[in-house]
């Protein structure tokens, strides 16, 4: 009777990686987002909390991901494609909305958005 050994480890999970990026195969991706929001109150420049919104972009609108880091709040958005409109909202100020934004990708198989920073001034109602 003859024992079979299996791959290394390290062999398989470089041959996965491989395949994920190669011509002809779908990329494995970690899905990063595409823009960070700094929102700052137009009248006092302090950053603000409690800010939702959405990212639309290939015809799928995604609401925005706000978190606390560093006493702050950030919030991410992802979009896919080439353009993306936002919407961008907070309980006492008027909302935000722009349009015809560019997203730019990373070269190679499997191209990423480049993370773009926008600084929102929302102004109070």
């Amino acid at each position: 009777m003859a024992v079979r050994s299996s791959p290394p480890l390290l062999a398989l999970a470089s041959a996965l990686l491989l395949a994920g990026c190669g011509s002809g195969y779908s990329c494995i991706t970690d899905d990063p987002p595409a823009f960070v929001f700094h929102v700052r109150s137009a009248q006092t420049g302090d950053r603000l909390a409690g800010v939702t919104g959405t990212v639309t972009s290939s015809g799928e609108a995604r609401a925005l991901s706000c978190g606390v880091s560093d006493g702050v709040e950030n919030c991410e958005g992802w979009a896919h494609g080439s353009i993306a409109s936002m919407h961008v909202q907070r309980v006492g100020f008027r909302s935000w909305d722009s349009t015809g934004l560019r997203l730019e990708h990373t070269g190679g198989d499997c191209p990423r958005p480049i993370l773009k920073t926008l600084e929102i001034a929302l102004q109070p109602n």
